[in-house]
C-alpha cells in the first residue's frame, strides 16, 4: 500500500512508469476519475507522450450523476430507503434470509 500524498506529480510518475514498461507505442489511452490531482497528472503525460489521449472514466461520471439525482429527487431517496429497509431484513433474520437462499 502507498501512503503519503497523491499528488500529480506523485501520480503522473507511476502512470509513466507503467506506460515505459508496457511500451509507449501500444499505449492510446489513459482513462481516470474527474479528480483535479488526476486531471493535472494526465496534462503532465501529454507533454511527454502527446499522442497518448486522456478521458475520464464514463461509469464514474454516470455514478456520480445518479447520486446527485438520487440525493435531489425525493422519490428516489424514498425508493433507497425501502430498499436498504428490506435488504435489512433479509440479511438480519435467519429464516428469511434462508427462503430467499433455498429459492434462488
Amino acid at each position: 500500500m502507498i501512503n503519503g500524498k497523491k499528488d500529480a506529480r506523485f501520480i503522473a510518475d507511476g502512470i509513466i512508469s507503467v506506460i515505459e514498461d508496457i511500451g509507449a507505442e501500444k499505449v492510446l489511452a489513459v482513462v481516470t476519475d474527474g479528480a483535479s490531482n488526476m486531471q493535472a497528472a494526465t496534462d503532465m503525460l501529454s507533454t511527454k507522450f502527446p499522442w497518448i489521449s486522456k478521458s475520464h472514466c464514463l461509469l464514474h461520471v454516470v455514478n456520480l450523476l445518479i447520486n446527485d439525482i438520487m440525493k435531489e429527487v425525493q422519490w428516489f431517496s424514498d425508493l433507497e430507503s425501502e430498499v436498504n429497509e428490506i435488504i435489512n431484513l433479509f440479511t438480519q433474520h435467519q429464516g428469511a434470509h434462508a427462503q430467499v437462499r433455498c429459492r434462488t
